[in-house]
């Protein structure tokens, strides 16, 4: 479920009129008081979960740092092309 500690991107091609997400990358920020090795850690799980899905070719992992402290991960996936709807706007 997203929250307010990410953010990111998706990746699309089209493809005999199919939308196709080729990739994500999602922004992900310590919580509150969570040292730099838990947070390491916790990406370092999902990312080994995201690698162990069936349509996942590789993931990335990169971590921002300012004076020490890691201020956020960027999680890169690159997958198989997959249909993806478009999702309606809120109202």
């Amino acid at each position: 479920m997203p929250t307010d500690n990410d953010y990111g991107r998706d990746c699309y091609v089209y493809q005999d009129g199919r939308r196709l997400r080729t990739r994500m990358v999602r922004t992900i920020r310590p919580v509150a008081d969570e040292t730099n090795l838990a947070f390491e850690e916790r990406m370092e799980r999902l990312a080994e979960a995201v690698a162990g899905y069936e349509d996942t070719i590789s993931v990335g992992l990169e971590f921002v740092r300012q004076k020490g402290r890691i201020t956020e991960c960027l999680i890169d996936v690159a997958q198989r092309p997959r249909p993806v709807a478009v999702l309606e706007r809120a109202a």
